[in-house]
């Protein structure tokens, strides 16, 4: 064999030699395994609102997803919370019911009246029905007077006894209270209401006028914004009593992660 041809064969030899070397540490690079830790992250959630915990839904060291509720807190209070509030925002915008308008009108219309009455003084056929009724008081008051000065002539002179003298002092007594009463009547119709029962009269009137026109009108815009804001704060509150876990997913629950308000919890006998 010549010369050249053995350079020949001994290079082919060394190239298929150097490309299987290559290859066999290709093969091993690709295959490399190593050894490490990985690590779950711990996220801190919490709630705005703070109270007893009703219930633990995921246990310490759980991998938890995005959204997945975790706890429950006791809800009754929010819930009636929520309930008034909400009562409250659709009567301010519904406004005020026919039977309540109503029935302000009449108590406007009542106080109008005494109002007037107040003011105007009291009729004159009250004032003569006073009158009679003093003139009354005074007859029987003269009567009874009369019976008691005959029945003490006749005591004084044993013709009767001294119960028929006591029932005849009494009768003319009561006689005399109902005609002090008949005239401090009469007194107070001539003389007519004092300005201050006038004046309460008249502020009774006002506000009840003033109570009616509110009713016609219905709930000024910006009562009627308050009282949504109001059922929003406590909507809002009432989905607060849920604690869901938050992104990135596979996080891990833990007791430590758990954040509330500056209220502290009172946790259950789970924890």
């Amino acid at each position: 064999m010549s010369r050249k041809r053995i350079l020949i064969l001994l290079a082919a030899a060394a190239v298929l030699a150097a490309t299987g070397l290559y290859a066999g540490w290709f093969h091993r690079d690709a295959g490399l395994e190593g050894s490490g830790t990985v690590e779950a992250r711990n996220i801190r959630v919490g709630s705005k609102i703070g109270g007893r915990i009703d219930k633990v839904l995921v246990r310490e060291g759980d991998s938890v997803q995005p959204g997945q509720v975790l706890i429950i807190f006791d809800d009754q209070e929010l819930r009636a919370a929520l309930q008034e509030s909400r009562a409250g925002a659709e009567k301010s915008q519904r406004g005020y019911r026919p039977e309540e308008i109503a029935e302000a009108r009449a108590a406007a219309a009542q106080a109008k009246a005494e109002y007037e009455l107040k003011k105007n003084g009291y009729r004159l056929e009250d004032i003569a029905t006073a009158e009679a009724d003093l003139d009354r008081a005074k007859a029987d008051e003269i009567r009874t007077h009369l019976d008691f000065d005959r029945y003490d002539a006749l005591a004084k002179k044993d013709l009767v006894s001294k119960q028929q003298l006591d029932t005849a002092e009494a009768n003319w007594k009561v006689a005399v209270a109902q005609q002090q009463s008949a005239r401090h009547k009469l007194d107070e119709l001539q003389r007519g209401y004092r300005p201050e029962e006038i004046a309460s009269a008249e502020a009774h009137y006002h506000q009840a006028q003033a109570n009616l026109e509110k009713l016609e009108r219905g709930n000024r815009r910006e009562d009627v914004d308050l009282a949504k804001a109001a059922y929003a704060y406590d909507e809002a509150r009432f989905r607060e009593r849920q604690v869901t876990a938050p992104s990135p997913p596979s996080s891990r629950f833990s007791t430590s992660a758990l954040a509330t308000s500056s209220r502290p919890i009172r946790r259950s006998p789970l924890f």
